[in-house]
């Protein structure tokens, strides 16, 4: 066997048949003699000369003389090393020729053999039996270089900063190429045992099957950075073409920031190649949650904020809202503490997680029981965060009216909306007056404006029943009414006739009566109610100048 590529040995071994098969041809043009013997001494010569020749064909050309660590005999060509290149087969049986390959880098290689055979037939192979050895050599190694691959299970960012990054909130579970950095997040500590779990895609892209070994180590020996990450597996095998994933946790267990770096290596790749190294960063930060609390923002003489009801008659409920702020940058639930009392009640479920920088309210209802003023502390905490246990005073008042209204727009209970009303159209709205007197009540609407009707204006209600009432609005300019009041004067009266009935100023009787004293009952009742008109001014005017100064 030889380098078929090498023009020496090619030579050689050309040279070497040809004599062959001119020895062939000088023994075939000699004949024997008959009855003459041969020459003892021509014999012994010939016989020399074959085994001389036999020795120089086992001996190897001289490029494939071994060399230190080879073993005798063996031929190296190029990257392959033949384990024997001379031999002999005798008929019937057959030979295995060992060849290795030492790759080195990665490339292709190809070299041809030759093989010679002694006594063949020269016109068909003159150069020998040709043997093709292609191999290619390749170093193992993963990706690196494709980082949407390798965190395709997170985000990946230019930048951790704000200003140089399309994303102006830095959340968690981010790789940020150019600071080359996981960034875990914030967690609370000891939240979860299994702390935050993220899983890398590790990919072998070469046609060689690679062993990774992991590792997860501190960033810096300062003691103001922790070190609190775990990785699992710490080594795999990769099949080409394939890909596996490597899982790293991060469990802090005090409030401060941790680093540390992560770097996966390739066994028997090159370390100072792009393939055979993956290396990066790790952070995170374990933070309390924390909230704030944006209404309400008085704060009262106990040093607590305050949440301060409107008045409220007994046997109706006001509602009122307590608003968190999550400020910080992981959840944080909240836990209000039971309210034990039967005036305040919370509507809203006692315990509500609040994502970073978003706002939650609880609603909170208060239904009097008696007239005065009520009062409760209500207590809430933030879980995982034992420093942090905040305090609200309720406030509230009950009283009671002897006449009420009911059915109003809205639901309101002393406000009447008309809305918008186009011009010169009149706009009613209906309502109900109910006594919760035991007594007979006299109502009489007073100052309302020229363009407010009310019927029935004045009248009566007995006790624990119902009055109908409507207020019409009709405007022939534009006008604007906003907050104004409208007093109604209420009494509450013993009749003489126990079994007196329902009345008010819409039950008419009819009269007879000449035009003459229409004409001066008209008159009459127009200088009544104008009289009564004025009263009524002046009164509300006093009344709202005693709404003024206890205001005040």
């Amino acid at each position: 066997i030889y380098d078929y590529l090498n023009k020496e040995e090619k030579k050689l071994v050309l040279e070497k048949r040809q004599k062959e098969v001119e020895d062939m041809g000088k023994m075939e043009e000699e004949p024997e003699v008959k009855g003459k013997k041969p020459d003892k001494k021509e014999v012994k010569k010939d016989k020399k000369e074959e085994k001389k020749e036999k020795k120089e064909e086992k001996k190897p050309p001289a490029k494939g003389k071994p060399k230190d660590g080879e073993a005798e005999g063996s031929l190296k060509i190029g990257s392959f090393v033949v384990a024997s290149s001379t031999g002999d087969i005798a008929p019937g049986c057959s030979s295995v020729v060992k060849i290795t390959f030492e790759a080195e880098g990665a490339k292709f290689f190809d070299n041809t053999l030759g093989i010679d055979i002694s006594n063949r037939n020269f016109s068909e192979q003159p150069d020998g039996v040709t043997y093709q050895l292609p191999a290619e050599s390749c170093i193992p190694g993963i990706n690196t270089e494709d980082v949407q691959s390798i965190f395709e299970e997170q985000m990946v960012v230019n930048s951790l900063d704000p200003s140089a990054n399309v994303q102006t909130v830095i959340t968690k579970s981010i790789y940020s190429v150019e600071e080359n950095v996981f960034w875990f997040g914030t967690l609370v500590p000891s939240k979860d045992t299994k702390g935050q779990v993220e899983k890398f895609k590790i990919s072998n892209p070469n046609k060689i099957p690679c062993i990774v070994k992991f590792s997860v180590k501190p960033r810096t020996a300062s003691k103001s950075e922790g070190f609190c990450f775990e990785i699992s597996p710490e080594s795999m095998k990769i099949l080409p073409h394939e890909h596996s994933y490597v899982k790293v946790s991060f469990k802090p267990t005090n409030i401060m920031s941790y680093g540390g770096i992560f770097e996966g290596l390739v066994e028997n790749g090159d370390p100072k190649s792009k393939g055979g190294r993956l290396k990066f960063e790790l952070r995170g930060e374990g933070v309390l949650p924390t909230v704030i609390m944006e209404k309400p923002n008085v704060i009262g003489d106990d040093s607590n904020p305050y949440l301060k009801f409107k008045r409220t008659r007994i046997g109706n409920n006001q509602k009122e809202s307590i608003v968190l702020k999550n400020e910080g940058s992981v959840p944080a639930t909240v836990q209000f503490d039971a309210l034990k009392t039967d005036l305040f009640s919370l509507i809203s479920p006692t315990s509500i997680t609040i994502l970073p920088k978003s706002y939650q309210s609880f609603e909170i209802l208060f239904e009097p029981k008696e007239i005065g003023e009520a009062k409760y502390l209500a207590s809430f905490s933030t879980i995982y965060n034992p420093y942090e246990l905040q305090k609200v005073t309720l406030i509230g008042e009950g009283y009671k009216e002897a006449l009420i209204f009911e059915n109003l727009p809205n639901n309101a209970e002393d406000e009447l909306s008309f809305g918008d009303c186009p011009l010169d159209k009149v706009k009613k709205i209906q309502f109900m007056m109910t006594s919760k007197s035991a007594k007979y009540i006299r109502f009489e609407w007073m100052n309302h404006k020229q363009d407010i009707k009310c019927y029935p204006r004045i009248g009566f209600i007995k006790p624990y029943s119902s009055k109908q009432v409507a207020f019409a609005f009709k405007a022939k300019e534009p006008v604007k009414i906003e907050a104004e009041d409208i007093w109604c004067r209420i009494s509450e009266i013993t009749p003489k006739d126990e079994n007196m009935g329902d009345w008010d100023e819409t039950v008419t009787e009819q009269k007879m009566v000449r035009p003459s004293e229409l004409k001066l009952l008209i008159k009459k009742r127009e200088e009544e109610e104008k009289k009564k008109f004025e009263e009524s001014e002046i009164l509300a005017s006093q009344l709202a100048s005693q709404k003024v100064a206890a205001a005040a």
